[in-house]
């Protein structure tokens, strides 16, 4: 369940761009906006990401620990393919 949720969260990360809104990710990702919305708020219960409401949009802030990791993830992603 753990693996899982690590792929499903890494690709979230990977598609998220700062200054997107949770409809643009749900978008680029083709999911339910409700799934990713619910994993939006798990990263940003760790500290991967900010969301900031911005009128009727809640816009998505990678911290400086999300940049990192998704860098991260971007590299491991390239060793890989």
């Amino acid at each position: 369940m753990i693996e899982i949720k690590f792929l499903y969260s890494s690709k979230l990360l990977l598609n998220i761009e700062t200054g997107d809104n949770v409809s643009d990710v749900a978008k680029k990702m083709k999911q339910p906006m409700s799934n990713v919305s619910s994993k939006l708020q798990d990263l940003e219960k760790s500290g991967i990401i900010y969301l900031e409401k911005s009128g009727r949009y809640k816009l998505i802030v990678l911290t400086a620990k999300g940049l990192k990791l998704k860098s991260l993830l971007s590299e491991i992603q390239k060793i890989l393919k």
